[in-house]
């Protein structure tokens, strides 16, 4: 891993986001790069007397700005507890998710590290989070990471959920790359519910074969059953006090997000400790 990038709002969350970065970064010394996006605001349209004094207000309050934003971000990322990790402060402008999409091809991001709140309810179905868009579209992985409230972030426990059918190529490898790091062991889970029901002998077979074809390692099998896939990741995840929980997330669009929705995205929302998707 030598590249991760850290959008932040210098919200708290954002902090917790960061703190997880440089973890994750020492002991590959990756690059982490701290991005804040100015959203332009429309400047003011006048006509006649007026207009052009309201304009040079505008851009004199944009230039005030983003100086104020990167001496903040300088700020930030010279913390003596951010000492050891190499920071590289950026400020850009334009829409946020845009930027983090220009950011992670330009500089070949391996991960992106976000602070969310989590959605419910109408905002979850209607607007989504910036965080939400970010893991339907960055053609990275994506590690959305919770309040953390006065705990350290540590991998000790990982929850690595399949349902034996997607393609988890691209997530195992960053899985295993991160255990090779953190030494943690690793949670096998599938859900079966009932919609989606899996004989105890069927589900066994399916994860032994993925633990076989991924070359796993110090990692434990286990079939969960509940009313859903989402509620039976974030059960488990509890009841193993998993420090994180790994899964896909699918890239649908338009209707076809609105009516199937995305698990990965679920839990995001949903959960109360960081989840690390990959889409496909």
């Amino acid at each position: 891993m030598k590249n991760i990038l850290v959008p932040t709002d210098f919200s708290e969350l954002a902090y917790d986001a960061l703190s997880v970065a440089g973890y994750l970064a020492g002991p590959s010394q990756a690059h982490v790069y701290l991005l804040n996006v100015i959203e332009p605001v429309g400047a003011a349209v006048g006509s006649g007397i007026g207009g052009a004094h309201d304009d040079g207000m505008h851009q004199v309050y944009m230039i005030k700005l983003i100086e104020q934003t990167q001496r903040d971000l300088v700020e930030l990322a010279e913390d003596p507890r951010f000492a050891n990790i190499y920071l590289t402060p950026k400020v850009l402008m334009g829409r946020v998710f845009e930027r983090i999409d220009r950011m992670v091809e330009d500089h070949q991001m391996d991960l992106v590290v976000m602070g969310t709140a989590g959605l419910s309810g109408f905002d979850e179905l209607m607007l989504g989070s910036t965080t939400e868009k970010v893991v339907r579209r960055v053609n990275c992985p994506v590690l959305a990471v919770h309040d953390l409230g006065d705990a350290d972030f540590k991998l000790e426990s990982v929850v690595l959920a399949t349902d034996g059918h997607e393609d988890a190529t691209r997530l195992v490898a960053v899985v295993k790359q991160l255990q090779a790091q953190f030494h943690f062991h690793i949670h096998l889970l599938t859900v079966i519910t009932p919609l989606h029901f899996l004989s105890t002998k069927v589900g066994e077979e399916h994860l032994k074969a993925f633990v076989e074809q991924h070359q796993l390692e110090n990692t434990t099998l286990h079939l969960y059953s509940d009313v859903s896939e989402e509620k039976g990741i974030l059960s488990f995840a509890r009841e193993v006090e998993a420090d994180l929980i790994a899964l896909v997330t699918h890239h649908r669009r338009g209707l076809m997000h609105f009516f199937r929705g995305s698990l990965g995205e679920d839990i995001v929302n949903h959960a109360i400790r960081p989840v690390l998707t990959v889409r496909i």
